[in-house]
C-alpha cells in the first residue's frame, strides 16, 4: 500500500508540502476520499500546524492500492497538503 499524501502526516512530523488545486479538482478529491467506507479506527487527530487536538478517533481508508486517514482529509482540505502524484492521477481518472 502507498500513502495517498506526498508526506505522511504525524504529530511528530508536522511539516508537509502544499499544493493548491483548482476548486473543482479539490472537491473531486475530497468527494473521492470521503466516499470510501473506513476499514480501521485509531487514536487522535491533531492539527499538524497548530498542534491542537481535533478528535479522539482517526478513521483509516484504503482503495486502489492507497491508504489515508481522516487526518489526511483534514490537512488536505484545510491546508492543501500535497497528494501523492499516483493517488491524484487515480482520483482525476475516476
Amino acid at each position: 500500500m502507498k500513502h495517498a499524501m506526498k508526506n505522511k502526516l504525524t504529530e511528530k512530523a508536522p511539516d508537509f508540502d502544499v499544493k493548491e488545486l483548482p476548486p473543482e479538482e479539490k472537491e473531486k478529491v475530497l468527494g473521492y476520499m470521503r466516499s470510501v467506507e473506513y476499514n480501521c479506527v485509531g487514536g487522535r487527530i491533531f492539527d499538524c500546524k497548530t498542534r491542537k487536538r481535533l478528535k479522539e478517533e482517526v478513521l483509516g481508508f484504503e482503495k486502489d492500492g492507497y491508504i489515508w486517514t481522516t487526518a489526511d482529509i483534514y490537512h488536505f482540505e484545510k491546508y492543501d497538503a500535497e497528494l501523492d502524484e499516483g493517488f491524484y492521477n487515480i482520483v482525476m481518472g475516476a
